[in-house]
């Protein structure tokens, strides 16, 4: 189940210099054909952007910003606001190689509290959002500037910065800023790559890998994978129009994701879907449910790394096809309390089902592999990746 290039990707990393701009140069190394983003336009249709090409939106983009920033001093914080997006990825990269330092920020954020943020950062400049209205008189770009922007590489050289913020929700207390640079990131990196020599689902799957981008890219969890870690193992993002469970359905299953870092609610969700149809149905089918899925589970203790295959494929198909469709395999969710009934619910369809648990101040610090299905579904939180 081992993957070439995981591997060869992690060795030619972990003998450079533990920094931003070679996590990048990496990501960039080989393979640049493969789909780096997916999404659905509004006509339904499946819209792809290569490596190669964004690669090239970057350097675009970092120029732009080299010009359009001209006033603003190198290695100050430039907030971002904006929807998870391939224009999300390409502007956080671009930033970072026009040489100032992302602060990632909630595109939701009310705006006083953007203010104090902006404050406590020492934030000279905002990209994204339309339309803000701020104390801080400090420059603007707007989603339609940066979509419509000029990306003239001639001449560019890159001036790497390599530090990022992320912020706090505020839920608890006031909302605080906290600064990762690079070597930070390349621990969390190293962290999922000893996850993956554990247990190689984490990135792997019967078909070609793609991860859905449901989680903000602001939040620790949804930056780490989406924007970190799928993407420097050449694996395909996938991003939404809406986290509707309408369009979360046609983007699993037209553009054949794999895996989903989520919020219990969501499994939750799916699993009293699936309870309440059935109810609604003849009464023996729960009962008849029932016994399949713990027959699912019987195969998945026998045969702790292929059973969750086998299942999705001879056992629960006809169920899985109408909800996430037939490639989707793997799912972390974290955030907060995950129900045991949902972890057997999912793990008994036959997705490989796990939980990983992260703090803004430092990242994600423990995550359950998912070798053995007990583990899996008694709730627990799993080990520090190490």
């Amino acid at each position: 189940m081992k993957n070439d290039i995981v591997e060869s990707r992690f060795v030619r990393f972990l003998e450079k210099e533990k920094t931003l701009r070679n996590i990048y140069d990496v990501m960039m190394g080989d393979s640049l054909d493969v789909p780096a983003s997916q999404w659905l336009d509004d006509s339904g249709n499946v819209v792809t952007v290569s490596f190669e090409n964004l690669d090239k939106n970057v350097k675009g983009l970092a120029s732009f910003f080299v010009k359009k920033l001209g006033g603003v001093q190198k290695g100050c914080f430039i907030g971002m606001l904006m929807e998870n997006s391939h224009m999300w990825q390409v502007c956080f990269w671009a930033l970072l190689m026009a040489g100032y330092k992302p602060a990632l920020i909630d595109v939701n954020q009310k705006e006083e509290i953007l203010d104090y943020i902006i404050e406590s950062a020492g934030i000279k400049a905002i990209a994204g959002k339309n339309g803000l209205n701020l104390k801080n008189k400090i420059p603007q770009i707007s989603m339609d500037e940066l979509n419509s922007a000029e990306k003239d590489r001639t001449d560019f050289m890159p001036q790497w910065a390599d530090n990022l913020a992320l912020c706090t929700s505020g839920t608890t207390a006031t909302t605080k800023v906290l600064v990762f640079d690079g070597p930070a990131i390349a621990g969390q990196l190293e962290g999922f790559y000893r996850v993956y020599l554990k247990d190689a689902r984490i990135c792997h799957a019967p078909t070609p890998v793609k991860l859905l981008a449901f989680l903000p890219m602001h939040h620790v969890l949804g930056f780490i994978t989406s924007c970190i870690a799928f993407p420097f193992l050449n694996k395909t993002i996938v991003y939404l129009k809406d986290r509707s469970p309408a369009s979360i359905q046609a983007a699993c299953r037209k553009i054949g994701v794999t895996h989903m870092v989520s919020v219990p609610l969501l499994i939750n969700n799916l699993k009293n879907g699936v309870l309440r149809k059935i109810r609604q149905e003849e009464p023996k089918k729960e009962l008849v449910f029932k016994i399949l899925l713990s027959v699912s589970r019987f195969i998945q203790r026998i045969a702790p790394k292929s059973g969750d295959a086998f299942v999705r494929k001879h056992v629960t198909k006809s169920i899985i096809s109408k909800l996430l469709g037939d490639t989707f395999s793997w799912i972390c969710v974290g955030g907060t309390h995950v129900p045991v009934d949902s972890l057997k619910f999912m793990n008994g369809l036959g997705y490989c089902a796990t939980i990983g648990y992260g703090m803004t101040e430092c990242g994600i610090i423990a995550f359950e592999p998912g070798t053995r299905l007990s583990r899996r579904i008694d709730g627990s939180t799993g080990n520090t990746p190490a």
